[in-house]
C-alpha cells in the first residue's frame, strides 16, 4: 500500500497516503468544467439567462455545471440532474449530431410525439441548434448549442428563461448570438457559417 500512495508511514506511524487524500476532493468532470467555464460566463453574461453545460452519460443528458441567470426571475438547474435525451434540448441536439444516438433516444417516445420529434432532430442537424418548450419543466423554455474541443462534440450547453420572455423570433436571434460567441472563442460547430 506503501508503494503505491494509499499509506505513508510518519515518525513511525501510518497515515493515508496522498493518493487517498486526493480520491476525496476528486471532482467529475473538472476539466471539461474548467476548459469551458468562461464560454458558460459570456453566454450567461450576454443573455443574463441561466446557463447549463451538459454531458452525455449513457442514455441522457448530465449536468454537469450551472451559472445562474442574472435576471429576477430566472432558471435554477442542478448539477447532477439527469435527463432522457428525448425531453431535454441538449439531448435533442446530441441525436441530432451524434446519429447513432437517434434511434436509442426515440425508442421510449410515444408514437404521437416521435414523429414530430424526429423532425425536431432533423432541423438541430440542419442548424446545430435546438429547441425545448416546456417539455422538461413546465413554464420553461431553452435552446442549446454544441461545444467542440478540437473538432470534437464534448458536450453542449443550453440557454433556458421562464416561457413567454422571449418571442419564437427573439429565441431564434438569440441563439444564434450565442452560436456565435461559441465560434469566436473557437468552441462553436466546425464548418459553421462565419
Amino acid at each position: 500500500f506503501q508503494l503505491v500512495g494509499w499509506v505513508k508511514s510518519v515518525e513511525g506511524r501510518w497515515h493515508l497516503g496522498d493518493c487517498i487524500k486526493e480520491m476525496g476532493t476528486y471532482q467529475p468532470y473538472a476539466t471539461l468544467k474548467s476548459r469551458f467555464h468562461h464560454v458558460l460566463e459570456s453566454l450567461c453574461n450576454e443573455t443574463n439567462e441561466s446557463v447549463t453545460l451538459g454531458v452525455l452519460a449513457g442514455d441522457g443528458v448530465l449536468h454537469v455545471e450551472h451559472i445562474q441567470g442574472s435576471k429576477s426571475v430566472h432558471v435554477m438547474s442542478k448539477v447532477g440532474d439527469r435527463f432522457p435525451l428525448s425531453k431535454v434540448a441538449m439531448g435533442k441536439l446530441w441525436m441530432a449530431l451524434k446519429p447513432e444516438l437517434e434511434s436509442h433516444g426515440l425508442s421510449n417516445v410515444p408514437e404521437p410525439r416521435r414523429e414530430g420529434l424526429a423532425r425536431e432532430i432533423a432541423e438541430a442537424r440542419r442548424t446545430g441548434m435546438a429547441f425545448n418548450k416546456q417539455e422538461t419543466v413546465e413554464g420553461v423554455d431553452a435552446f442549446a448549442l454544441p461545444l467542440y474541443d478540437r473538432s470534437e462534440l464534448v458536450a453542449t450547453v443550453s440557454v433556458s428563461w421562464p416561457t413567454g420572455r422571449l418571442t419564437d423570433d427573439q429565441e431564434k436571434a438569440l441563439a444564434q448570438r450565442c452560436a456565435d460567441i461559441l465560434r469566436e472563442k473557437g468552441c462553436g460547430r466546425p464548418g459553421a457559417p462565419d
